[in-house]
């Protein structure tokens, strides 16, 4: 479970970084998500919490973070394009 949130942790950075880089505008780098791979870090060596709890809770922690940063960018994209996530238009003949 520490890899999962390790892995969606860097997946948020390097999405940021992918769009920042798109739209040419500065990256906001989430220092959340550092912090997040920091604390599991300092849980595996000190063991001051059960490590499949911490992996659990970080995992938890990092899903959200990572699902709210797609929403929200899915969200913007669909607003500023004037289109609708998963649809397809028919034309009327």
């Amino acid at each position: 479970m520490a890899s999962v949130s390790y892995g969606l942790s860097y997946a948020l950075v390097a999405s940021r970084l992918i769009v920042a880089h798109m739209a040419k505008e500065p990256l906001a780098v989430p220092m959340w998500a550092y912090a997040l791979m920091l604390v599991g870090g300092i849980n595996r060596q000190l063991q001051l919490v059960d490590t499949r709890l911490a992996a659990a809770g970080l995992m938890a922690v990092a899903l959200a973070g990572y699902l709210h940063y797609a929403i929200d960018v899915v969200a913007a994209l669909c607003q500023t394009l004037n289109i609708k996530v998963f649809t397809i238009k028919v034309n009327a003949q």
